[in-house]
């Protein structure tokens, strides 16, 4: 192991550990251990079925950028990529491991489908938080700023829509390669001609990029009925748009602030958002703690249920 691959670790290890410590002392412990003796294996068993209902839609979302490949070698790819989720900057990996999976039977192909599929996932979860934030009705948000969200959400489907036009896509890069002799747009001109190449390979519209996004709507919904599952076992009643709200809010920190298998960083957010709903920073953690768990065992299961499939499909 090379020098800079272990401070990279120390790092992250530094970095996971003072979030954790941060959040620690936070915590209504004996709330968490009250909370934490109330599991029950049915919800833990409902919590697994969302986050495996989330793997199939997202081989979904996935197959609607790469019709070039089978669904169910997709799908043994995304099992496969679960794991390495949970190591930081998680993200990076799962779709390395995306492309390694299906380099024998197209490489450049895979690699524009996993960046196009990336690229939609941010529209699929702004196009979950805002929607669903207008609709619910919380005090201290104004009308305009729903309107704001709303417009945003509709500029970015319109720019992605217009890439995928051949002109619009070349008026795009002409106007960034003008401005690349700056720093800002060198980094923009650089996007912009790896998404084009991405989209010059696929041969996909808009259509498929819309049914991806869509797909990842119900992946990110699927995927919050785990906390659903969990957090009513625990006596946590939330409106249905609030889970969803719970699910993103801590998908968005941890993404923000990469730590090992997002802990610390997903207890204070998930802390955070429930003592706005009167509940304790214990029953919080126990929550946050049993989801992380939940995820770690669905990935071990996808990780066997890959090996079982990555010889016959893929």
């Amino acid at each position: 192991m090379d020098r800079k691959r272990r401070l990279n670790i120390m790092l992250w290890s530094a970095v996971t550990v003072a979030v954790c410590a941060a959040v620690a002392l936070q915590v209504d412990w004996g709330a968490f251990f009250a909370a934490a003796g109330q599991i029950a294996l049915p919800h833990v068993l409902l919590a697994l079925a969302f986050l495996a209902a989330g793997k199939f839609v997202y081989a979904a979302k996935w197959k609607a950028v790469c019709p070039a490949f089978g669904y169910w070698t997709l799908f043994a790819a995304v099992l496969g990529s679960a794991p390495l989720f949970l190591l930081p900057a998680g993200g990076f990996f799962s779709d390395a491991f995306r492309i390694a999976m299906l380099r024998h039977r197209g490489g450049e192909y895979a690699a524009a489908s996993v960046l196009i599929d990336r690229l939609t996932m941010p529209l699929s979860i702004i196009c979950v938080w805002l929607p669903l934030m207008a609709l619910s009705g919380d005090a201290g948000y104004s009308a305009g700023v729903y309107v704001l969200f709303a417009l945003l959400v509709l500029a970015l489907v319109l720019c992605v829509c217009a890439f995928l036009n051949e002109r619009a896509r070349n008026r795009a890069l002409a106007f960034s390669a003008r401005h690349a002799n700056r720093p800002l747009g060198r980094k923009i001109d650089g996007w912009l001609k790896r998404l084009s190449a991405a989209v010059d390979a696929m041969h996909i519209g808009p259509v498929q990029v819309l049914l991806s996004v869509f797909f990842g709507l119900l992946g990110d919904v699927a995927t919050a009925g785990a906390y659903f599952a969990l957090g009513t076992m625990l006596g946590i009643w939330l409106p249905p748009v609030k889970w969803v709200f719970l699910y993103a809010l801590p998908l968005i920190a941890t993404t923000a602030i990469p730590t090992v298998g997002g802990l610390g960083v997903r207890d204070g957010a998930v802390i955070a958002f429930l003592a706005a709903y009167g509940v304790s920073s214990g029953v919080a953690l126990t929550l946050s703690l049993f989801y992380t768990g939940a995820v770690s065992v669905c990935a071990l299961i996808c990780w066997l249920v890959h090996l079982l499939l990555r010889n016959r499909v893929i």
